[in-house]
C-alpha cells in the first residue's frame, strides 16, 4: 500500500506517517500518484508555507486543500438545529447527506474502472429507521454550500439493511484512495466524533452511566449532575530531521508495517512538556539522533482521528557530528525496526 501524504506544503517536504515512503525492490522509492510529492524535501531548500482556504465560500470544487482528512469547508455550529423542528426541517431536506458508521467502520463503494473509492452518503429515507432507533447516535458534521451533513453511528447493531455493492473499511485503509478530497474530511470528522461517543460512556464527575449526546451531538451530558464534555484530542508531534543542510531525512519504520515502507518519525506529546520539547525526546527516544531545539519550525497540522489525535508538523535540524559526517542512528528496537539517514537522490531515483 501507498499511503497518501497528509501534510501538504511542508517546508523542504515533511512526510506524514501515514503516507509513508515505499521501498521497491530495486532499492528506490516511489510515492503516490496522489500525494504530494516527497520532493518537497528534495528539490528545493527553501521554506514552503501552508494557505489554509477553509474561510472562503467558494463552491466545494474549486477549493484547495491543505491537508488530507481535513474539512475546513463546514460551518460547524449547531446553534441553529437546537430547536426540534428546526432541526428536523433539515434532516428532511432533500439536500441533506448523512454517513452511517457502523462498528467504528464508515461505508464506501469501488469507482469503476480505478483503484479509488467513494464516500457512500445517504438521504433521509435512507436513514430513516436508524434515525428512529434510540441507540443511534447522530451528530451534526456542519454546513457547506446549502447542504447539510450528519453521521449516524448504528454501532450497536448486528447487521444494516441494504448493503449490497458497499464496503466497510477502516478509514486510514484508505487514507489516499477516496476519490473526494471533501468527502475523506467529512468521513474523517464523522469518524472521530462516533468513536468519542462511544468511548465516553461514563461521566468524569459523579460516575453515572447515563452520559447521552447533547447539541446534535456536538457534546454529551450527564442526565445526573448535566456535566457537559466535548470531545477530546491527543496532540501529537511529527517531524522531518534534515542532516547536512537538507541533503539527507531521517526516516523509520515499525516492525509490522508492510515491507519497504519508512515514515518520517512521530510522537505523542506528554504532560508538562511542549510540542517542541516533544520533537527533541521523541526523535531521541525513538533514532538516538539528537535535534538542535533551535531549528525546530512549525509547518502545518491535521486531525488524525484513530482514534483522536491532531499530528502537529515541524521541520528540524540534527546536531552536527563530529568530523561532519552523518549523526549516528541508534533505533530503539521497541519502538523501530529500523531508522536511517536517506539522500535527496535515494528518494527521487
Amino acid at each position: 500500500k501507498i499511503m497518501r501524504t497528509t501534510l501538504a506544503a511542508l517546508s523542504v517536504g515533511c512526510i506524514a506517517q501515514t503516507s509513508c515512503l515505499q521501498l521497491k525492490p530495486s532499492g528506490s522509492f516511489r510515492s503516490s500518484a496522489l500525494a504530494v510529492n516527497v520532493h518537497r524535501f528534495l528539490s528545493s531548500s527553501a521554506p514552503r508555507r501552508a494557505i489554509v482556504h477553509g474561510c472562503t465560500r467558494r463552491p466545494l470544487s474549486s477549493r484547495v486543500w491543505p491537508n488530507y482528512f481535513s474539512s475546513p469547508f463546514l460551518n460547524r455550529d449547531p446553534t441553529p438545529l437546537l430547536d426540534e423542528n428546526a432541526l428536523e426541517a433539515v434532516l428532511k431536506k432533500p439536500e441533506t447527506q448523512f454517513v452511517l458508521l457502523w462498528k467504528g467502520k464508515n461505508i464506501f463503494k469501488p469507482v469503476e474502472g480505478k483503484k479509488s473509492v467513494e464516500a457512500v452518503k445517504y438521504s433521509y429515507k435512507d436513514v430513516a429507521q436508524y434515525l428512529d432507533d434510540k441507540k443511534s447516535i447522530l451528530i451534526y458534521l456542519g454546513k457547506a454550500d446549502e447542504r447539510s451533513y450528519f453521521a449516524v453511528d448504528v454501532s450497536h447493531r448486528e447487521s444494516l439493511a441494504d448493503t449490497q455493492g458497499v464496503i466497510f473499511e477502516q478509514l486510514r485503509n484508505y487514507a489516499g484512495l477516496i476519490a473526494s478530497d471533501e468527502d475523506a474530511g467529512i468521513l474523517a470528522y464523522a469518524r472521530g466524533m462516533t468513536s468519542w461517543h462511544r468511548s465516553q460512556r461514563f461521566c468524569p464527575s459523579c460516575g453515572s452511566g447515563q452520559v447521552l449526546p447533547a447539541r446534535v451531538g456536538s457534546v454529551r451530558e450527564c442526565a445526573g449532575c448535566k456535566r457537559q464534555t466535548y470531545p477530546r484530542i491527543d496532540p501529537s508531534m511529527i517531524t522531518l530531521v534534515t542532516a547536512q543542510g537538507g541533503k539527507y531525512g531521517l526516516l523509520g519504520r515499525k516492525a509490522d508495517w508492510p515491507p519497504g515502507r519508512y515514515s518520517v518519525l512521530a510522537g505523542f506529546v506528554e504532560m508538562g512538556e511542549s510540542l517542541e520539547e516533544a520533537v527533541v525526546r521523541e526523535v531521541w527516544e525513538e533514532s538516538g539522533v539528537e535535534v538542535r531545539p533551535d531549528s525546530i519550525r512549525y509547518v502545518s497540522s491535521q486531525t488524525w482521528p484513530f482514534p483522536r489525535s491532531l499530528m502537529v508538523g515541524f521541520v528540524a535540524e540534527a546536531a552536527e557530528a563530529p568530523g561532519g559526517g552523518l549523526p549516528l542512528v541508534r533505533p530503539d528496537a521497541l519502538e523501530l525496526e529500523d531508522a536511517r539517514w536517506f539522500s535527496r537522490e535515494e528518494v527521487l531515483a
